[in-house]
């Protein structure tokens, strides 16, 4: 799906979830690496229709403000890696939550405040 050595800006991400969230009822995808890939701006929170999403990679980009509360939702989640970004706020308790459950990796910059996360970085 995702090749190897192509750039995907935030705009890109964006789009191509909001084109196949529309198309397809089921999103099977369970693997988003989108680490060192320069994306700017905030995390989609459109990423969040990927509900079979078990990895979420979005470490090594330079991405900004809070982390949307929606990714709570993602209940397949158990590797979301966030660091090395400029995010900033705290880390929403619907995330938190999942850590009670199966989130086993919960990795971000040591600046953002996160009573949950497994480590920072």
């Amino acid at each position: 799906m995702f090749g190897q050595g192509i750039l995907w800006t935030h705009s890109d991400v964006l789009s191509y979830t909001r084109h196949f969230a529309k198309r397809i009822h089921i999103l099977l995808v369970e693997l988003l690496h989108l680490g060192w890939n320069q994306l700017t701006g905030t995390i989609p929170y459109q990423l969040c229709a990927l509900t079979e999403l078990e990895v979420l990679i979005l470490y090594t980009n330079k991405l900004v403000g809070d982390i949307p509360y929606e990714f709570g939702d993602l209940k397949s989640l158990v590797q979301f890696q966030l660091q090395m970004n400029k995010l900033g706020g705290t880390m929403p308790t619907a995330v938190c939550h999942l850590r009670d459950v199966q989130l086993v990796d919960l990795t971000v910059d040591c600046e953002l405040e996160c009573d949950c996360c497994s480590r920072c970085g």
